[in-house]
Parts: C-alpha cells; sequence; structure tokens
C-alpha cells in the first residue's frame, strides 16, 4: 500500500540531515515566525509566508520522522501545523491558502496514523481533508486527488475494496481532468 505524502518533502530527504538537524530547524522557523507575527502583525504578508514555510516544513520533518519510526514525534509536528492551519488563529483574509496547507496537512495526519496501524483514525483524518477541500473554493481540479486516493488505501486496508475502488476512479477523474494524468 503507498500513501502519498502531501508537499515536496525535499525538505526532508533532499540532504541527508538528521532528525536532530530536522527538529532543530524547525524550532528555528518557529522562532523566526514568532518574530515575524511580532514585528508584522499577523495579516503582514511575511507572517503569511512565514506561516506557509512553517506548515510545510512541518509536513517535511513529519514525513521523515513518521519514515525513520518516529511517530509520536511526527505526530506532534503534524499537531503544530494543524495548529497552524486552525481556523481564526493565523492566515486572516487568506482562506484559500490555509484551506490547502490543512488538507495537505489532514493528508499527511493520515499517512502518519496508518504507519502507526491506527487505520481508522487516517480514515477520519483523511475523511476531514476531503470534506473541507470540496466545500472550498479549490474543489475542483487536483486539489483533494490525493487525499482521495490515499483514503482508497486506507478503506482497502479497512476491507471495504469496493468503496476504494470507487473513490480511486473519482480520484483519477479529478486529475484527469486537471490535466495531471
Amino acid at each position: 500500500m503507498v500513501l502519498v505524502w502531501e508537499g515536496d518533502g525535499s525538505e526532508a530527504f533532499g540532504d541527508g540531515v538528521g532528525v536532530q538537524e530536522d527538529l532543530e530547524r524547525l524550532a528555528r522557523a518557529e522562532d523566526d515566525l514568532a518574530a515575524c507575527l511580532e514585528e508584522h502583525g499577523a495579516s503582514s504578508e511575511a507572517a503569511i509566508d512565514k506561516v506557509q514555510a512553517t506548515v510545510r516544513l512541518c509536513n517535511s520533518v513529519a514525513l521523515r520522522l513518521s519514515g525513520q519510526g518516529f511517530g509520536s514525534l511526527a505526530e506532534e509536528t503534524l499537531s503544530k501545523a494543524m495548529t497552524l492551519t486552525e481556523a481564526g488563529m493565523l492566515l486572516p483574509g487568506s482562506l484559500p491558502l490555509r484551506r490547502a496547507l490543512r488538507v495537505e496537512t489532514l493528508s499527511n495526519v493520515s499517512c502518519a496514523y496508518m504507519q502507526a496501524g491506527r487505520p481508522r483514525a487516517a480514515r477520519r483524518a483523511l475523511a476531514r481533508a476531503v470534506r473541507l477541500e470540496r466545500t472550498g473554493a479549490a474543489a475542483s481540479g487536483r486539489g483533494w486527488a490525493p487525499a482521495l486516493a490515499n483514503m482508497c488505501a486506507v478503506l482497502s486496508r479497512l476491507g471495504k475494496h469496493t468503496k476504494a475502488v470507487r473513490l480511486a476512479r473519482k480520484a483519477v477523474e479529478l486529475l484527469e481532468g486537471a490535466g495531471g494524468c
């Protein structure tokens, strides 16, 4: 079973940096974000860029941690990304970006749950991702196809093969419609 981690993952794999270095880099990014928020405010372009970078780094670091067997650290790291993408927290006036980052994170949460042997929790996270993406402005196109593909893997693991196949077809339709296949 292959689950699709969202994000490019380059921060996690490209340079061979170890777990401690990843965690230190994430701590620096969090400190930079706090300083930026204090200096420029939550609605500034600089803060929005820092939030986006920090959430993506959380996702990439979690990918590495989960892949190396540090499941609880991966979940803690993804929890930080979830907090940063909560409604009303940050990214005011940037709902499409917040929604995209939240969907990406929820999809990654599901992958971490699957790697931890928790398919039901993975299904709940993916259901939230799909619901959020379907109701958003970015609901058309490729946006929620990765979450649907991950849901197929989870449903298959839970023995719900017919539903998994149906969702797989829907994911392919979305990707073809967006020029992704």
